[in-house]
């Protein structure tokens, strides 16, 4: 009995871990959309669109420390400059490793010293282009929030209320930009 329990421990955790990010090489890449022209919080009014694959380019760092402990992955943000500059473009929980689909973070670490690694499982700098793709799990059954659309330097558009739905990003993947 006793090894029965941990035995369904053990799957489930496999399970719930290979559904995350990392080690994900049998996704599909996204369609690629411009989140600096509002087409994510567009995609987040369309019920539609859950579970469907999407993607956004461009440069992961790190804006503050990261804690990571079991099961409990950091969140990588998307910018569309090198170094954390330039607009916000999305929010990933990632997983720390070596792996493919995977970003490697040393104990002390500058977002210089990350390392980025594809879904062939290449090294790539930080302060490279990479196209991130990711499922969007849409909650329907919970109620809409309000957002607002943003304009060109990233501010929201107080006339522009439009209602989405909570909405998650996984599944990703990382590929280069060639």
């Amino acid at each position: 009995m006793k090894n029965t329990i941990i035995g369904l421990i053990a799957s489930t955790t496999i399970l719930f871990n290979s559904s995350c990010t990392g080690g994900s090489q049998n996704l599909s890449k996204g369609k690629v959309i411009d989140p600096l022209q509002n087409e994510l919080i567009k995609l987040e009014t369309d019920k539609s669109n859950n579970s469907k694959r999407f993607s956004v380019l461009g440069y992961p760092a790190f804006n503050a420390d990261i804690k990571a402990g079991y099961n409990d992955d950091p969140v990588i943000n998307i910018y569309s400059e090198p170094n954390g500059q330039g607009r916000l473009l999305n929010s990933f929980p990632i997983h720390i490793g070596k792996n493919a689909n995977e970003i490697y973070v040393p104990k002390e670490f500058s977002n210089q010293d990350i390392v980025v690694y594809d879904n062939e499982g290449k090294s790539h700098k930080y302060d490279e282009k990479m196209q991130f793709s990711f499922s969007m799990d849409m909650q329907l059954n919970r109620p809409r929030n309000k957002n607002y659309l943003l304009n060109k330097n990233g501010l929201p558009q107080m006339d522009s209320l439009i209602m989405v739905y909570p909405t998650y990003f996984n599944n990703i993947l990382i590929d280069e930009v060639k």
